[in-house]
């Protein structure tokens, strides 16, 4: 039999009852890491094998909704040193048939991309780090969200309080969550699971197509770093994501573009912010 995206689902649980996505547009559940295999050839054709520890992961793409996992700590720490919030676990897969969804436990957000484009919504892409999978069947889905979501029509983007005829961005966080393995004794069919996830340094880059020049000096001794600020609305709530919290994105590249004759000139500007500067990641929905 084959299957469609209307018969899946994809949802989280934080405390007591299982939640839905953002709207979900794309994304899989997986591993990051060890469906390789290690392989090693000797003398006269001898030949062995050896498998990696097993990271389970995901990503989803979805149309900002309500965002719970972006605003909280689920995302973004509460202090450099510190893991962000342990989300119970994360499935998805097909509803209701026999073992054909995936559920991870002990899930941590590892990075999220936010990004918008003319003539689109925000749409926000999470990924994430597991401790431990199994197969599962899931009866039913969790009750679907109603809020609407935010088009880029109600959009307002600024660098330094300046605006530049913004074609598209996509700015993204990234945690550099590593898993951990030991020689440790472990327990049968968990041999290859990690033991516990650690900290990276947190880490996050801007990507804005603007129309207008701007005027980043990336040739002065100490270029400028550029506040950012973006807004959109759903007609009840107001979505802001802001670096003017922390020390703003440092100007990576902002070259001149040649296009063809009747073709639209458009720079792109990248930056990113300084290492573990967390307050220059501000995201709120109110």
């Amino acid at each position: 039999m084959a299957y469609v995206g209307l018969d899946e689902l994809c949802e989280y649980n934080i405390g007591a009852a299982d939640v839905a996505f953002d709207q979900v547009q794309g994304g899989e559940m997986g591993h990051t890491e060890g469906d390789d295999i290690n392989h090693y050839d000797g003398i006269g054709g001898q030949y062995a094998k050896c498998r990696p520890g097993v990271v389970p992961g995901g990503n989803v793409e979805t149309l900002l909704q309500d965002g719970v996992l972006l605003l909280t700590n689920y995302f973004l720490r509460s202090a450099v040193a510190k893991l962000p919030s342990v989300i119970k676990y994360i499935q998805g897969g097909l509803i209701n048939v026999a073992s054909q969804a995936k559920k991870q436990t002990s899930c941590y957000m590892d990075s999220v991309e936010i990004a918008c484009a003319v003539g689109e919504p925000v749409t926000v892409t999470y990924n994430w780090l597991a401790l431990e999978e199994e197969a599962a069947t899931v009866a039913s889905a969790a009750t679907q969200l109603s809020t609407a979501i935010f088009c880029w029509s109600t959009g307002d983007l600024q660098i330094d309080s300046g605006t530049y005829q913004a074609q598209s961005f996509r700015v993204t966080g990234r945690n550099n969550l590593r898993p951990v393995f030991s020689l440790d004794d472990g327990t049968t069919n968990e041999l290859r699971w990690p033991e516990e996830v650690v900290p990276g340094i947190f880490e996050a880059e801007i990507n804005v197509d603007i129309r207008t020049p701007s005027s980043v000096d990336l040739m002065a001794d100490a270029p400028t770093a550029f506040d950012f600020v973006f807004t959109a609305s759903n007609g009840a709530k107001t979505f802001t994501f802001t670096s003017a919290g922390g020390g703003g994105f440092n100007p990576t590249s902002a070259p001149v573009p040649f296009v063809g004759g009747g073709d639209d000139v458009v720079w792109t500007l990248t930056g990113e912010i300084d290492h573990n500067d967390l307050s220059a990641w501000g995201v709120t929905l109110a």
